[in-house]
């Protein structure tokens, strides 16, 4: 501990013996822990996170089928059907005034 930790703490209103107490905890821990090492993942979360995945690849196809079947594509053109085209050829012509 440097001078200027140990005067901090006696402003702070820690006694000399709590001083000792702190830099002899300070000594017995080490300095430097092992790093954890990284859990595998157990095979519970994969099978979770394999169905969650799952199930968005059917939501997305049930999506992208629902927006197939709603498109309407308007050409701006009517398209006259079959019966139309048969019916303008058998009526006469209507007269203007």
């Amino acid at each position: 501990m440097k001078l200027n930790e140990r005067i901090a703490l006696l402003k702070a209103g820690y006694t000399k013996a709590d001083i000792d107490q702190i830099i002899a905890d300070e000594a017995a821990a080490p300095a430097d822990p092992e790093p954890a090492q990284p859990a595998e993942p157990s095979a519970d979360y994969m099978k979770v996170l394999e169905a969650l995945a799952n199930e968005v690849k059917g939501l997305k196809a049930s999506v992208q089928a629902a927006n197939i079947q709603n498109t309407n594509i308007d050409t701006g053109a009517s398209v006259p059907t079959a019966e139309s085209i048969l019916a303008s050829l058998f009526e006469e012509p209507k007269k203007e005034n």
